[in-house]
């Protein structure tokens, strides 16, 4: 009798809840398509979930993507495909002509600072996606120094979470810690802890964004990846570098278009095969070289950086949808009267 009495009455309380949102699946898409790099089998790399794979190895989710000649292996394809969520993040820069070199997954301990002399020498100032502990502790020497001297420099720093973890992976709860505690590590260096930050392989759902909008950060993509970490061991490094670069950036000019990049400064191919080239590239193309904050339209340093973060309970009270329905409170609640 018991358990005929639980099914119904959670049936009916299940009925009234809310469907789904169809913006839950893993995005990193707008409205038009955007190359987040190449997928396919040129670069043996799959779209997020829920994104389709074009013809033109191009992540995407309307039917450009989706339809003919879209490679089933390497995403989804079809006819059935969800309204794009357009989330509140940065993929390009407010006007043209402006290139944002940035690098992710630092610091390491040797490479971090050749890419360091390399801007230096060029008089160019980047964006770094840090975190706390990937290759190492960052609180340690010798990565304490590198980054003192990386934000002496002038180079903004951003966060890019504490052990490289996959937020979309994460509750909000989980959230927070992964990002206060890269903040912490952060500001024991610095003094400051970062607003901008970028998700760990780009990968967020719709409860990631409105939990890191929440906490005061400014989410950061990319339009532009060198593909250095899907070949970061290969012969022809350079000349597969450029090919994701010119993939990208075919089409637009300095007098039309901008650009946020993808690299990183823990491999060696990008630190001693393409920085450079890559800047020589750029500088070609009469673009100029600004951080993220400069290319999102904040160009004062003091404006990429804070002292704190707001407290989860009160960043989820400002949001909607971070938060237990109280449906679900009421489930509980029925089971409880019936088993007594």
């Amino acid at each position: 009798m018991l358990p005929s009495i639980l099914f119904v009455v959670t049936n009916i309380v299940l009925s009234s809840l809310p469907p789904a949102s169809p913006n839950s699946l893993v995005r990193r898409e707008t409205a038009t398509s955007i190359p987040y790099g190449v997928c396919g089998g040129s670069a043996l790399r799959r779209c997020p979930v829920g994104l389709c794979c074009s013809k033109d190895s191009v992540c995407g989710s309307t039917l450009a993507e989706c339809g003919t000649g879209c490679q089933t292996p390497f995403g989804k394809c079809g006819s059935n495909i969800l309204p794009p969520f357009i989330p509140d993040v940065i993929s390009e820069c407010t006007k043209p002509g402006l290139f944002a070199l940035t690098f992710d997954d630092g610091i390491h301990h040797v490479y971090t600072s050749e890419i360091l002399d390399i801007l230096k020498k060029n008089n160019i100032t980047a964006t770094f996606f840090i975190n706390g502990y990937n290759t190492g502790d960052i609180t340690i020497e010798p990565r304490k120094s590198i980054l003192s001297r990386m934000y002496a420099e002038g180079h903004q720093i951003a966060s890019h979470s504490y052990k490289h973890t996959d937020l979309s992976t994460l509750n909000p709860t989980e959230i927070h810690r992964e990002m206060e505690i890269n903040d912490q590590a952060i500001q024991s260096v610095i003094g400051v802890r970062p607003v901008y930050m970028r998700p760990p392989f780009g990968n967020f759902k719709e409860v990631t964004v409105t939990t890191l909008r929440s906490l005061g950060f400014k989410i950061v993509i990319w339009n532009v990846d060198s593909g250095d970490s899907v070949h970061p061991v290969s012969d022809n490094f350079t000349a597969l570098s450029t090919e994701f670069y010119d993939r990208a950036m075919t089409g637009k000019t300095s007098a039309t278009g901008s650009f946020i990049s993808l690299q990183h400064d823990t491999i060696n191919g990008t630190v001693h095969q393409w920085a450079q080239v890559a800047i020589d590239k750029i500088k070609a193309a009469n673009y100029t070289f600004v951080t993220v904050g400069a290319c999102a339209g904040d160009p004062t340093p003091s404006s990429w950086y804070r002292q704190s973060m707001p407290a989860l309970q009160d960043a989820a009270n400002k949001n909607n949808g971070i938060r237990m329905e109280p449906s679900f409170n009421l489930i509980v609640l029925l089971i409880f009267i019936v088993i007594r």
